[in-house]
């Protein structure tokens, strides 16, 4: 999780697809682009998918 400053509290990482079908790709791309680091993949089924309002 990081710290939004914007929002004022913590959030799970995340962003958008783009149009992008592949959602791992784009899993790992957001780890990069939100904290700086590669991400090594565990378990390539999706836990997790989250649609917020914000």
């Amino acid at each position: 999780m990081v710290f939004h400053n914007t929002y004022n509290f913590w959030l799970t990482l995340g962003g958008y697809a783009d149009g992008d079908n592949n959602l791992l790709y784009v899993a790992l791309k957001k780890v990069e682009e939100e904290i700086g680091r590669f991400a090594t993949i565990l378990d390539k089924d999706i836990f997790q998918l989250s649609i917020l309002d914000i």
